[in-house]
């Protein structure tokens, strides 16, 4: 996919965003839905591909709910949102 955006000429346009909401038990401590907090439910990949911005990692703690915040920050806007939720 990489490929051909750059072979248009869109990468230093294009932001790329990939994740999953959470990960899934195959069958560790005897589960099969994702409703308990255990290592294996809890690791989901997550990668950003940001006009500008260089390789990086971060070890911090997150969540889904920093998605949103993140994105409009690195898109330049510091008005002020509420992304508290109702």
């Amino acid at each position: 996919m990489w490929a051909r955006i750059a072979r248009y000429g869109w990468r230093r346009h294009t932001w790329g965003i990939y994740f999953s909401d959470n990960g899934r038990f195959w069958g560790e401590h005897h589960l099969r839905k994702k409703y308990a907090g255990y290592e294996e439910a809890i690791h989901v990949p997550f990668r950003m591909a940001v006009p500008g911005l260089g390789r990086r990692s971060f070890d911090e703690l997150v969540a889904n709910i920093d998605i949103a915040p993140t994105l409009v920050d690195l898109a330049g806007d510091d008005s002020n949102h509420d992304f508290a939720g109702p």
